[in-house]
């Protein structure tokens, strides 16, 4: 790529731009209080927050129901959805992280890359964590590392901005913009991220729980304790962003014709891994809770998922009814 540090005094000249490349999508405080990914109109200001919207971008790229193909009764037809352009405004480190670890899931999924190839990823680095978050100890955040297309930073006076991919350099084409040298920027980045894990809260409890579970000195029983408070009501796998379990089912029409559909499901469903045979390989609810977590915090699927799966977030704390999101979940394993 070409120049890829510039300065903005304002943002509302690049967000008149992209709104051409494709709508603009935003996260916004709705009536009911709730921060939310909306459909905004250009004319609208931007609005800066230090959260995370109650969704991700997951159900915008791997859609929580869809159809994957018909059979007539004489041949198998398939069709990829229907995708408008779509510029997702204000991403944060951790949202964007996660979507590259879906960017590998799914790389060979036609109907999500469908999605994400008509996406433009601007993300924001974070100045000051969010309530529940604790991305610096997944190494997801607070600024950006992978998964934008741009990145924008808050400077003196204004935002730096960083454009981290071609896709991205193509949809700034024609913007006139200031250059400024990217070692600036860069050591603006790594000073804000300084700044902001100098006001993140002691992560060092979380951290202990993290350790015991990735050295395997949690017990069966252990387990066991935590998944009696689980109520197997998928807020967790719905709201995290990572997650991406799913499942298969046809539905046969009068017509004698068959859909395929895909949905999302739940590895914490008592169902999820039943075998034809009956034999469940997680029967227990201690068993199917162990496998969740070890899937979010064991380094073992780096290799596939290019890093933990769990990216610190903090959504599973807010929605869980109980108290088995992951800094409870870390916190009581590392006290036990």
């Amino acid at each position: 790529m070409n120049q890829h540090s510039f300065y903005l005094a304002d943002l509302q000249p690049l967000r008149q731009h992209l709104a051409q490349w494709g709508q603009l999508h935003e996260p916004r405080f709705e009536p009911d209080g709730v921060l939310r990914w909306i459909d905004t109109a250009v004319e609208d200001v931007f609005q800066w927050t230090d959260g995370v919207p109650l969704t991700s971008l997951k159900p915008f790229f791997f859609a929580e129901r869809e159809t994957v193909f018909v059979f007539d009764g004489q041949q198998f037809r398939s069709q990829l959805p229907s995708v408008p352009k779509r510029v997702f405004f204000g991403v944060k480190a951790c949202d964007a992280a996660a979507l590259a670890v879906q960017d590998r899931f799914f790389a060979e999924d036609s109907y999500y890359q469908s999605r994400r190839q008509a996406a433009l990823v601007v993300a924001v680095d974070c100045c000051h964590p969010c309530a529940k978050g604790f991305c610096p100890l997944t190494q997801s955040g607070p600024c950006v590392r992978e998964g934008a297309d741009i990145v924008l930073t808050p400077a003196p006076q204004g935002w730096y901005l960083q454009v981290t991919t071609e896709h991205g350099q193509t949809a700034l084409a024609g913007l006139s913009l200031t250059s400024i040298d990217d070692i600036t920027v860069s050591q603006h980045r790594q000073a804000t991220e300084q700044q902001c894990l100098a006001e993140f809260a002691d992560l060092s409890t979380l951290e202990t729980g993290m350790t015991r579970l990735q050295a395997g000195q949690v017990t069966a029983q252990e387990w066991e304790t935590l998944a009696v408070q689980c109520l197997s009501c998928s807020g967790c796998v719905n709201l995290c962003p990572t997650c991406s379990c799913f499942t298969t089912f046809d539905v046969t029409h009068a017509d004698k014709s068959i859909v395929r559909e895909r949905v999302w499901d739940s590895c914490l469903y008592d169902g999820f891994q039943r075998e034809a045979s009956d034999h469940n390989p997680t029967a227990t609810a201690g068993a199917r809770t162990a496998r969740y977590w070890f899937h979010k915090f064991s380094p073992a699927f780096i290799p596939t998922q290019g890093r933990l799966g769990c990216t610190g977030c903090g959504r599973c704390d807010g929605v869980c009814p109980t108290v088995i999101g992951a800094r409870s979940v870390l916190t009581r394993l590392a006290h036990a």
